[in-house]
Formats: C-alpha cells, sequence, structure tokens
C-alpha cells in the first residue's frame, strides 16, 4: 500500500520506518522538499521510502496520516483527516 506520512520528526520517523518495515511503500511530506530529516531517514531505509513536500506527498499516498507539527496549516491537517491510518 502507499501511504503517505505528514512530519518528518521523531513521530513521522517512527511511524514511517514501522511501515516501511511492515512492505509499504512510505513517503514522507515536509515543508522543504529536501528536508534533511526526510532525506537522511529515506536513505536509512533505502526501500520503499521516499521524501517530498506535503503537496507532493497529497498525490503519492492512498492513505494519509499524520503527524503534526505546530506549523501545519488548517488545510493540510484536513486534507487527510477524511484519510488517516487510525480509521
Amino acid at each position: 500500500m502507499n501511504i503517505a506520512v505528514l512530519g518528518s520528526g521523531e513521530v513521522g520517523r517512527t511511524i514511517g520506518s514501522k511501515l516501511v518495515q511492515l512492505g509499504h511503500e512510505v513517503m514522507m511530506g515536509s515543508w522543504e522538499e529536501a528536508n534533511p530529516e526526510a532525506v537522511a531517514w529515506a536513505k536509512r531505509e533505502e526501500r520503499n521510502a521516499l521524501f517530498g513536500t506535503f503537496a507532493n506527498t497529497d498525490h503519492d499516498g492512498s492513505r494519509c496520516g499524520e503527524a503534526k507539527s505546530a506549523r501545519a496549516s488548517d488545510d493540510q491537517n484536513r486534507d487527510c483527516s477524511q484519510q488517516s491510518l487510525y480509521q
């Protein structure tokens, strides 16, 4: 399954890593396309781990889970609210 994780902090990386271990393709979204934490995470995972902006991630994941940050806008949160990992 293709899964988008919004947020490249500790929570997003932990959730993303577990999902990759379970065999899912995970795209991690952050404010910056080449966010250093997201890039390092994808390199560590080596396979099925992608990174990009929030907008890129929205198009690539069939499910969406949020690792919210204080900077996340209401629109970005609303985009994922109907497709949650916790449904």
